[in-house]
């Protein structure tokens, strides 16, 4: 179980993690991207050349791929929900409680994503969530798609060694684009966090395990033992 998949079943679903990897991967590739652009920009303020455009390009295209999985895995999973004829509704979570509690533990921030996500598992259960998230993460890939073409339409400034000069005069609108993906992302990841939190303790609560609070209560009453390799 990896830190921010759901478990929308009694069963464990193998797509909840596949479905948690593609967005952590897609996430990943966009700032691979924005290092190789750095990367750029450091060889340009000391006159030399940089080679790393294509990785630049190739790690976009990569999220976009990573995103179109995520896709994928978002409809497999309510497929095998369908199949399961399972659904996690909320009657047994207190969200007034959660929220102060979560939120005093560190757990979450009562923001608009917080509020928008209480408010979907209100509605409709976890299906109106995942429906909600997976247009949610289309957006995204929308968005990396435009910052991709933007770059690759402006790749011969490199090989004219005037990226940097371009993007900080405005003639390559990179941070536009950028921070346009990045809002997209801000918000499609806050709200998927938060759902797995929600599904998770809807899940501990339908098995009778402890909950997620009862977790950090019992871990923070515990000695960590640290291991010997990694004091300091």
């Amino acid at each position: 179980m990896g830190g921010i998949n759901h478990q929308p079943c009694r069963n464990y679903m193998e797509k909840s993690t596949a479905l948690s990897r593609s967005v952590s991967e897609a996430y990943s590739s966009l700032w691979d991207a924005n290092i190789g652009i750095e990367d750029i920009i450091l060889a340009e303020l000391s006159h030399k050349k940089s080679s790393s455009y294509n990785a630049v390009l190739a790690s976009l295209e990569h999220s976009v791929d990573s995103l179109g999985r995520a896709d994928n895995d978002f409809n497999q999973l309510l497929q095998k929900m369908n199949q399961l004829h399972f659904d996690l509704k909320p009657a047994t979570i207190n969200f007034k409680h959660i929220t102060e509690q979560w939120e005093q533990d560190g757990f979450i921030k009562n923001d608009v994503f917080w509020q928008e996500i209480v408010a979907l598992y209100r509605e409709g259960g976890f299906r109106n969530a995942i429906g909600t998230l997976q247009n949610k993460f289309i957006a995204v890939r929308n968005e990396t798609r435009e910052l991709l073409g933007v770059l690759t339409h402006h790749r011969q400034s490199v090989a004219e060694g005037s990226f940097m000069i371009d993007v900080e005069e405005n003639k390559i609108p990179l941070r536009q684009y950028f921070a346009k993906t990045l809002t997209c992302w801000d918000g499609a990841l806050s709200l998927f966090r938060y759902s797995s939190l929600i599904s998770t303790e809807l899940y501990l609560q339908d098995m009778g395990y402890p909950s997620l609070v009862d977790g950090v209560k019992s871990t923070s009453n515990s000695r960590v033992r640290i291991p010997k390799s990694i004091e300091v």
